[in-house]
């Protein structure tokens, strides 16, 4: 599984706002058993806000661990400032996992 972000100006990205400033998104994947490529993806998305229900501009995944209680834990940064961790059941991910990759 792998965490990858994308930083862009909000003016590049449809329904994210107009302006300069800088928006990161991420994508959850999962890679091949031998590793060497991306077999399915999820689409753009941000984690849930800290202050509020919107999400901050700043965010950025940080790692990944899998529970022994099927849980699996995303820890992300905010803002440069803060560290964050979401959790979801495992047997959600193939919900989230809505790409595949040819």
């Amino acid at each position: 599984m792998s965490l990858e972000y994308r930083k862009c100006r909000a003016s590049e990205l449809k329904g994210k706002g107009s302006g300069s400033f800088r928006v990161y998104d991420t994508v959850l994947a999962l890679l091949s058993p031998d590793m060497r490529r991306i077999s399915r993806y999820s689409a753009w998305f941000n984690f849930p806000g800290l202050s509020g229900p919107a999400p901050e501009r700043i965010q950025f995944p940080m790692g990944a661990v899998l529970q022994p209680n099927g849980m699996l834990m995303i820890t992300y940064g905010v803002s440069d400032c803060e560290a964050a961790a979401l959790t979801l059941p495992v047997r959600e991910l193939d919900g989230l996992l809505e790409f595949t990759h040819r």
